[in-house]
């Protein structure tokens, strides 16, 4: 007796196997690109919010210490009178004292705060002293602000109504004893941060002294 198959009753050829599989390996790749790439932009996004947090913390923390600037002498860690209110040198942008420091345990203890702003490395820090006047070997924390920074710059910035133009100093030369704080209030004077990034933005803050 023979059998015979009908034409729906047939299988798949190899060749018409090895089409779908094509077919469905491209498919594959093109799915696993699609998420790959996704996966990527969304990993972009998320890192870019937290640099836009950061800067946006920084901002806000900064302000608030410009804000609370106090007119004190301190002491430097060996002892000897310091008559500037505002300094800087070296890797600190600016060393200062200010008021509004947190109590949240309750207890006697003044209100005031030894910091510094620091640029080490590819960092922006905000270093906070044990102490207003602080040892050698006193103890201090420090909070990393910004990172993938190449160049940081804080400038006194004086604005003169009278002719339009600003004037500046920064560095070394950055050092504001009690005596001038009337000058530089009087001149419309503020503090400019200047941030330059590794990938080449540039960011300008300006922040109004409290003094």
């Amino acid at each position: 007796m023979i059998y015979r198959t009908s034409k729906n009753e047939r299988g798949f050829t190899l060749v018409e196997v090895l089409i779908a599989l094509f077919i469905f390996s491209l498919i594959s790749v093109g799915a696993t690109s699609a998420l790959t790439s996704s996966l990527r932009g969304q990993a972009q996004m998320e890192e870019r919010l937290g640099e836009v947090s950061n800067l946006e913390n920084m901002r806000a923390l900064m302000r608030s210490d410009m804000a609370s600037l106090t007119l004190r002498e301190r002491r430097e860690p060996y002892g000897n009178v310091e008559p500037y209110v505002l300094q800087s040198g070296g890797e600190i942008l600016l060393d200062f004292t200010r008021t509004g420091r947190s109590n949240p345990i309750g207890e006697p203890r003044g209100d005031l705060q030894r910091a510094a702003y620091i640029f080490n490395g590819d960092q922006l820090i905000r270093r906070t002293y044990a102490q207003i006047n602080p040892a050698p070997q006193s103890g201090y924390v420090d909070r990393i602000l910004v990172e993938k920074v190449a160049d940081a710059k804080m400038q006194l910035v004086t604005y003169n109504p009278a002719l339009s133009v600003e004037s500046y100093i920064e560095g070394y030369a950055l050092q504001i004893t009690k005596a001038e704080t009337d000058r530089i209030n009087k001149a419309k004077s503020a503090l400019r941060l200047l941030l330059t990034f590794e990938n080449g933005d540039i960011l300008t803050q300006y922040f109004e002294l409290g003094l």
